[in-house]
């Protein structure tokens, strides 16, 4: 569980494969375990276009796109916002970001922000983190085939700059700081609430 998190007795499962669906309109849940994907659902296909991880929060782009639970999930719905959870309109903003990158750069990007975000919440530590989706969902996310997505992982596995057992990742120090620093732009993002902030962009 996220320790940003406190218990509360407002806790929803769902099952792998299930909708995230919110309980009320204009709610908001925060995912209390487990890992869930962002869906747009062009032409019937769901794809995934974004991760859900323990301590980000949904529910403000729900007529838009759908989260569908990768893994079991627990919930709280109401919760309040932590100050530094994540939201879907930030990673959607990152993930438009990353597809602007080469297919070894978003991998390592990836890996780079997961492993972050992670670790925001006590979930990853020392460069290692769980993995618990599989490879088609991987590349759907990275925007590239799985062919590509296994080129390049054992690449990676050949340099030594990730190591990998079952669901466990290993990344090297060059991984977590050898991705593209995002600079700040003058473009803007409205924030819930209202609040403008700068978007980080890559340059």
């Amino acid at each position: 569980m996220d320790s940003r998190i406190s218990p509360s007795t407002r806790i929803q499962y769902r099952a792998t494969g299930s909708e995230l669906a919110l309980s009320a309109p204009g709610d908001c849940l925060a995912i209390v375990s487990g890992w869930a994907g962002l869906a747009a659902d062009y032409n019937g296909s769901g794809r995934i276009v974004g991760l859900l991880l323990p301590g980000d929060r949904i529910g403000y782009l729900s007529n838009q796109l759908k989260a569908i639970a990768l893994t079991p999930v627990a919930l709280i719905a109401g919760a309040p916002a932590l100050p530094d959870s994540v939201s879907e309109i930030q990673i959607l903003l990152r993930q438009c970001l990353r597809l602007q990158l080469s297919g070894l750069e978003r991998v390592k990007d990836f890996f780079s922000e997961t492993y972050e975000r992670l670790a925001a919440g006590g979930l990853a530590s020392d460069g290692t983190f769980e993995l618990p989706i599989t490879n088609q969902q991987l590349s759907e996310i990275l925007g590239m085939t799985p062919v590509h997505l296994s080129r390049i992982l054992t690449d990676l596995r050949s340099r030594r700059r990730i190591r990998t057992q079952g669901r466990r990742v290993w990344m090297s120090q060059q991984i977590r700081t050898d991705v593209p620093e995002p600079r700040l732009d003058v473009a803007c993002m409205l924030r819930p609430g209202g609040t403008k902030e700068p978007c980080p962009v890559f340059p």
